[in-house]
């Protein structure tokens, strides 16, 4: 492939990166996306409720 054959791809590889992270930021199953500072706290009430003594 000539170098003036992969400058053509710049446009379409970023209009594929910016498809898939569309993606992945769409739930498909209707849940809301991973939310790690839920996360954080939803472990934490679990340990200080479950573990803590």
């Amino acid at each position: 492939m000539a170098r003036s054959e992969k400058g053509d791809l710049k446009p379409v590889a970023a209009s594929k990166v910016e498809q898939i992270t569309a993606e992945l930021q769409t739930p498909s199953d209707g849940k809301p996306a991973f939310d790690p500072v839920e996360r954080l706290k939803s472990g934490f009430i679990h340990f200080k409720k479950e573990k803590y003594e």
